[in-house]
Parts: structure tokens; C-alpha cells; sequence
């Protein structure tokens, strides 16, 4: 890349800026992790899932803290 002298330094910083984020290469980076982080959550929920399984835990105390925790949720799973 060539180097262009710019004497207005606020325009300096935004082209230094552009600069630095383009050659950490952040936007591959951004989507690598996007890309392994949703490959990662169903993994995730199924040992979740299956943990709850082993806890033999109330169904109404559950579906009071999932109401607490996420609300208008647990109308979704009584259905």
C-alpha cells in the first residue's frame, strides 16, 4: 500500500485506523469466530439438555426461573 502524506490529522487517524483494521485482517477474523461460535452452540445446548435430564428437577420450579430469566419464553414451551 502507498503512503500519502495527509496533514489534517483527524483524517490521519481514520486512514491510520482503516489501515491497522485492515491488515489484523479483523473482518476474516470476526467471521471465523461468528462461524465457530454457532457451530459451537448446539453442541453446547445438547450437553445443557442433557445434563437437565440427570437432575430429575421440578418442571414448575424450572419454568418459574425460565420465566424469570427470559419472560413470555416459557408460554412458548407449555404449548
Amino acid at each position: 500500500m502507498r503512503k500519502i502524506e495527509i496533514r489534517f490529522r483527524p483524517v490521519r487517524f481514520v486512514v491510520r485506523l482503516v489501515q491497522l483494521y485492515l491488515d489484523h485482517r479483523v473482518p476474516r477474523t470476526a467471521a471465523q469466530m461468528s462461524y465457530y461460535l454457532l457451530f459451537s452452540l448446539f453442541p453446547l445446548l445438547m450437553i445443557v439438555i442433557s445434563t437437565l435430564g440427570f437432575l430429575h428437577l421440578d418442571v414448575s420450579s424450572v419454568m418459574n426461573v425460565l420465566d424469570v430469566a427470559a419472560p413470555g419464553a416459557s408460554g412458548l414451551l407449555e404449548e
